[in-house]
């Protein structure tokens, strides 16, 4: 089986020249393992889990993606995981640092077992696909999982190596991968598929999260001894009509050179619509079968003992630097704090759930006395210097929807050192973290107002999306924004429905 990297050049005589390059060197990473590499389902059921959120949730829907049903009609028997799954709802939890708590080696914290176990399908409770035959016993063979798209906005730079701790960035997502793959090659007899971030339609980061998904796709495999372990590249095509990451000729072609990064198949924000959803489950499944016939024929041998053949890292016919679209394209205004990169987060130093944002320039941090940071805190306490332009914000999301349908109303108590400034509360609602709509107001911080309890009637709210009503009845998290110009210490307390 041949592995070809397909991408544009200047002149149809320099193309000529690099692909014939290309495909010398791709017959020489040639083996005669590859034989039984083939895109034909599997002859009898397989039982295939997927770890996701709302993007899977429609990429899997029969009225969307059809995933499940084309899963289905190649002898996949299709489970999932969604919000609140699993031990500790670690369903929750799929951003990127989050794998290291799935695919922990050597501890065993249970969490795979119930992986391997899961038979249930609609996991978010909607009964959005359906199965073509019953169970036929056993556990998941294959597991698939995939980060939502906030993923894909990684701070750093496109080229940054690997690093020495998991984070938000390209540096601590290429960290993680690389750790998660102890867990894979402790377990030879799982076939493990990662799916790379879908594209944000924010362009400022766009060429970070591209920039990652082709080292997955490229590099990150490229010493990995087994056969248990593929990528597929949703990113790259969910970014432009022309990307792809698919069989073809009998070869896997990787076109990743088009668009900016962004998302290219919108609906009312980065979810990914039915076209876009139908051309990557169009593309996915004889990837999926391809891997599959290549696990399953070296199903059961270590990989660290005895390494089978093995997928050639894919060969790119042009310069490196041509993969990586020009920094100048990404020149765009900054994102609004709903959409930006946390640059503090409810891990080991910060155990409560409250999430500080901020622009590249603005300032953030802790305030003083740390007021707000335990777990389910109602009061938060935070420094803000926000640069002319920037914004920055405080958010709390909740592990489960609450219904707040019996108040009319929202009321806090603000202290601050910065009167007579005006700064926004937002309040989401639906029915999960990636699920949401944003309703807003602008207050008025009056002077002589300080120390004063401030009631919003939830009539005053505006829709982010300008058409909708705020739902009470299913509110999953709130934030307060600032400005630019705003500085000064912020701390607001007893946040409760009236």
């Amino acid at each position: 089986m041949r592995y070809l990297l397909v991408q544009k050049v200047d002149t149809m005589k320099k193309s000529t020249l690099m692909i014939l390059s290309g495909c010398l060197v791709v017959l020489l990473l040639c083996s005669p393992g590859f034989g039984d590499m083939n895109g034909n389902p599997p002859s009898t059921p397989v039982k295939l889990i997927f770890i996701h959120h709302s993007v899977g949730e429609g990429w899997l829907s029969d009225d969307n993606g059809g995933l499940a049903k084309a899963l289905g009609e190649n002898s996949y028997f299709v489970s999932d995981t969604y919000y609140g799954w699993g031990p500790d709802g670690i369903g929750d939890r799929t951003d990127i640092p989050d794998w290291q708590e799935w695919f922990r080696y050597p501890e065993n914290t249970g969490v795979m077992n119930a992986v391997y176990a899961e038979s249930d399908d609609d996991a978010a409770g909607w009964d959005y696909y359906n199965r073509p035959f019953p169970d036929p016993g056993g556990e998941n063979e294959i597991i698939v999982f995939k980060s939502c798209f906030p993923n894909s906005n990684l701070e750093g730079r496109p080229d940054d190596p690997a690093g020495n701790e998991p984070g938000m960035s390209v540096s601590g997502a290429k960290y993680v991968y690389n750790t998660i793959l102890d867990y894979f090659a402790s377990r030879p007899d799982k076939l493990f598929i990662a799916i790379t971030p879908p594209p944000d339609c924010d362009a400022g980061s766009s060429k970070n999260g591209r920039a990652f998904s082709e080292w997955l796709v490229k590099d990150w495999l490229s010493d990995y001894p087994g056969v248990n372990v593929g990528v597929f590249d949703l990113h790259a095509i969910l970014s432009s009509p022309d990307n792809h990451h698919q069989v073809s000729g009998g070869e896997i072609s990787y076109v990743n050179t088009h668009g900016d990064g962004t998302c290219a198949y919108p609906t009312d924000d980065a979810h990914p619509n039915g076209e876009g959803n139908v051309k990557a489950t169009r593309e996915f499944i004889p990837l999926l079968n391809m891997y599959y016939n290549r696990w399953a024929g070296a199903k059961g041998v270590s990989p660290v003992q005895e390494p089978a053949s093995q997928i050639p890292p894919v060969v790119s016919t042009l310069p490196e630097q041509s993969a990586v679209v020009s920094e100048e394209v990404f020149d765009e205004p900054t994102p609004s704090p709903v959409i930006g990169t946390p640059l503090l987060t409810g891990t080991e130093d910060l155990p409560g759930v409250w999430d500080l944002y901020a622009d590249d320039d603005s300032v953030i941090t802790r305030g003083s006395g740390s007021a707000g940071f335990e777990e389910g805190s109602d009061q938060v306490c935070v420094d803000i210097s926000v640069v002319p332009g920037g914004w920055a914000s405080v958010e709390q999301l909740f592990d489960t929807p609450a219904d707040w349908s019996g108040s009319d109303a929202i009321s806090f108590r603000l202290n601050t050192d910065n009167p007579d400034a005006e700064f926004r509360w937002a309040v989401y609602s639906g029915t999960g973290h990636e699920d949401k709509k944003t309703y807003y107001t602008e207050i008025r911080n009056e002077p002589g107002q300080n120390d004063s309890v401030i009631t919003i009637p939830f009539s005053d709210l505006h829709a982010d999306d300008g058409e909708s009503r705020f739902d009470s009845a299913s509110v999953v998290g709130y934030y307060f924004a600032f400005g630019e110009g705003l500085s000064g210490t912020w701390c607001f307390s007893d946040i409760r429905p009236q």
